[in-house]
């Protein structure tokens, strides 16, 4: 019967191959009869330049996770060049740069790693040049910026050990600096980077960010790299008021990369907003004069020498069309480059998705509009050419196949699976699949299985207790691999052995259990006797039983402990009666005939959960560890077991979480917990990431206003509270600590979301 399953579980997966071979074959063929009007079109979503102009590339944004597409076309005939893809996440978005002859394109990927490809005028072929293992957690606009030429990139990600990075590419070189490595800062690590944006768009001001250390003072660094690829620093003195210290740092820039300390450009915030030029106190000296008015005017920053000055000839800007100059700051000259703006709308100058860039020493200005238009003209020439994203994406009919490739044959095949749409990345994994199914799986179970019996008849079986455990780092299937040190009595000497083994996350060990292992006293080593070896050596199972449907019959109190009450339930089910000591939380009760879920491992009867309770799914669980940080033990002994309050900290890449936990602790186990050991901890992930959030928030007091509670989760009753803080209510979801309760009129310290009004306990009224 078992051959029977396993044959028929193997035949399972050749479905799905068979049926993804037929939709693979049918959408190759079928592309292949596509007549060229009726080609597939994918909506373009960015156009650039490329090879000084010649070149046209429209970039395509797929849902989820799939690549960027890009589609290459000539600029004069608008024929078809080549395609290529490029990583993406969801959020599709795109930074661009023209450094030389070359464009410089920026994404991330599905991964949150930072990419970077340069595509030359010789080989439009993306080539990467991002070499480093970058990631950023949000926007990939909100860690980017274009200036002079320069792709600058910077974050600090909420990685388990946050890394806090700043790169720069110009003129077709990346340089790369690691903001922890203890070159800045005097020692002290980053935590946030921010840009201070009212420098990053005026001519004469070098940009820059300001960073808040670990000892919470804060430190000002150049948004630009100086000739010798460093940063320049500006620590922020206590004495001195924000916005002092940013033009304090901002006249060190500017002497340190030898920028203008006298004057510099900036519009004029009031009606008709021209541009002027501005002394260090902010006062203006004279209007720029332009060859003809620029009103509503906004500034680009293009290369180190030139700055495009855009905006409308009218005061009115929704009168006027628009009109602007390329102003060279060296040599005071204007070129005039109206008609590549006069298609722009009244609004569309001070859209964040319009970006335009000149390489330096070249004619050619470019723009490019994301989900619009993009442009370009030759200033030596006056020729200019405009598109837009609807006119680019018409162009992929020039893509479809002829009547003479629509025969099949192995190279178009192969060039189809080369396109690596979903389809055909599904059929492939599938294919992989079974081939690992059919062929390397029985393989290597046989192999394994053999190995293990042989090891197994060299032991010798013995109860053993499990002393210490800690995570090794490796995961298969997503399960931890732990290393356990275990202790046992062989010919009356106490003896201890290493043990890995994968560890499933719905039955997770802790220290102290006992366990069951076969012992080679010649190599000293042992192996976990499983409940499959357990089975074939006629040996009794120790693998956690769950007692479901059990009715609470009989209640003993132990007296009061903290603000909780010290509890024996008696519980009966199935005809057996189970004792299961408790802290009772106050204003919750245990009544009789409540019916609850036990868990009886290793002799020992712990609750599971009792009256409302939610199915365990594992893939809503993750598996942490614990860092055991304070112990206090309690002078209540119930059934051998003493009560104890744990605090454990975990620590994961949403964050740390301290926890304050409550057992009744069998005598054999209290030996084993020690100060600084780690204790696996299994919890629910969507409620840790959001505890985490919150407690990455604002922090305070808050007073109780009700308390429901709804059943408990393990021996912690799930409360959900209404607490309220300056006139304001927010909702408190979670199980709490039975030995200090909360009760209304409760004084609590809270971490708080002020827009969603949600909560989260930091500190208990009966906490000192």
């Amino acid at each position: 019967m078992k051959k029977v399953f396993s044959a028929a579980t193997r035949l399972i997966f050749l479905f799905p191959v068979i049926l993804l071979s037929v939709m693979v074959w049918r959408d190759y063929t079928g592309q292949l009869n596509e007549a060229p009007a009726s080609a597939r079109i994918d909506q373009i979503k960015d156009i650039f330049f490329a090879d000084q102009g010649h070149t046209v590339i429209g970039v395509t944004a797929k849902s989820g996770n799939d690549p960027l597409g890009a589609y290459t076309y000539d600029a004069d005939s608008h024929h078809y060049k080549s395609t290529f893809q490029l990583p993406s996440d969801v959020f599709k978005q795109t930074a661009a740069s023209y450094q030389g002859n070359d464009l410089i394109l920026a994404v991330k990927d599905d991964n949150k790693k930072l990419q970077a490809y340069r595509i030359s005028s010789t080989d439009q072929t993306p080539q990467q040049i991002y070499n480093h293992s970058s990631t950023i957690d949000d926007y990939l606009e909100w860690s980017t910026r274009e200036w002079r030429g320069r792709l600058i990139f910077f974050h600090v990600s909420a990685d388990p050990a946050p890394n806090a990075f700043f790169a720069q590419i110009h003129n077709g070189q990346l340089h790369y600096i690691d903001l922890n490595d203890g070159s800045y800062f005097k020692g002290q690590r980053p935590t946030t980077i921010t840009d201070t944006s009212s420098v990053w768009d005026e001519p004469g001001m070098i940009p820059m960010f300001e960073v808040t250390l670990a000892d919470k003072t804060k430190a000002y660094i150049s948004g630009i790299l100086d000739d010798n690829n460093q940063l320049d620093v500006y620590y922020h003195p206590e004495r001195d008021e924000p916005f002092d210290a940013e033009d304090h740092a901002q006249a060190q820039f500017r002497k340190h990369f030898g920028g203008s300390t006298s004057t510099h450009l900036a519009v004029e915030t009031d009606y008709p907003e021209q541009v002027y030029a501005y002394n260090n106190n902010d006062d203006k000296i004279r209007l720029l004069s332009t060859p003809k008015p620029v009103y509503a005017a906004r500034m680009f920053l293009l290369n180190d020498e030139e700055v495009l000055i855009a905006g409308s000839t009218t005061k009115d800007p929704v009168k006027g069309i628009r009109t602007g100059y390329i102003y060279n700051e060296q040599s005071r000259q204007f070129t005039d480059v109206t008609k590549l703006l006069g298609s722009l709308g009244a609004d569309d100058l001070t859209s964040h998705d319009l970006h335009f860039y000149k390489p330096s020493g070249q004619s050619l200005l470019y723009y490019s509009y994301a989900d619009h238009s993009a442009g370009m003209i030759d200033t030596g020439k006056g020729s200019v050419n405009l598109l837009t994203t609807d006119e680019v994406t018409s162009w992929q009919q020039n893509t479809a196949l002829t009547a003479d490739d629509r025969r099949p044959s192995v190279q178009a095949f192969i060039s189809y699976v080369k396109e690596w749409n979903a389809l055909v990345i599904n059929w492939l994994v599938w294919l992989v699949i079974t081939v690992i199914m059919f062929l390397v799986v029985p393989v290597l179970i046989k192999i394994l299985s053999l190995r293990r019996r042989k090891q197994l008849e060299q032991g010798i079986l013995l109860q053993a207790r499990i002393l210490s455990m800690e995570e090794t780092g490796t995961r298969i299937n997503d399960q931890p691999l732990i290393r356990f040190v275990v202790g046992f009595t062989y010919q009356g000497r106490s003896e201890q052995t290493e043990i890995r083994q994968v560890v499933s996350y719905l039955h997770m060990p802790k220290s102290g259990d006992p366990v069951m292992i076969s012992y080679n006293p010649v190599t000293g080593k042992a192996l976990f006797v499983t409940e499959n070896d357990k089975q074939h050596n006629n040996l009794p199972s120790d693998e956690p039983e769950t007692i479901p449907s059990a009715m609470l019959r009989k209640i003993d109190s132990y007296g009061p402990v903290n603000r909780g009450e010290a509890l024996l339930l008696h519980f009966e089910a199935a005809g057996q009666s189970y004792r299961v000591p408790v802290v009772q939380s106050p204003g919750f009760l245990y009544r009789i005939g409540d019916i609850a879920t036990l868990l009886h491992i290793g002799g020992t009867t712990r609750m599971f959960s009792h009256g409302e309770s939610t199915v365990y799914r594992q893939q809503d669980h993750t598996a942490l560890q614990g860092r055991l940080i304070h112990l206090q033990k309690y002078p209540v002994h119930i059934d051998g077991r003493q009560l104890m309050l744990l605090e454990l900290v975990t620590e994961s890449a949403h964050g740390s979480v301290t926890r304050l936990n409550s057992q009744f602790v069998p005598q054999r186990m209290i030996e084993g917990l020690q100060l600084g050991i780690q204790i696996p901890v299994s919890v629910k992930l969507a409620e840790y990431e959001r505890e985490a959030e919150l407690l990455r928030g604002r922090q305070g007091s808050a007073i109780v206003r009700s308390v429901q509670f709804r059943g408990t989760t393990g021996e912690r009753p799930l409360a959900t509270i209404i607490a309220e803080r300056k006139g304001i209510d927010y909702r408190i979801e979670q199980s709490i600590e039975p030995l200090y309760g909360v009760m209304e009129g409760d004084e609590l310290w809270i971490a708080y979301n002020e827009q969603r009004r949600e909560a989260v306990i930091v500190k208990y009224a009966s906490v000192e």
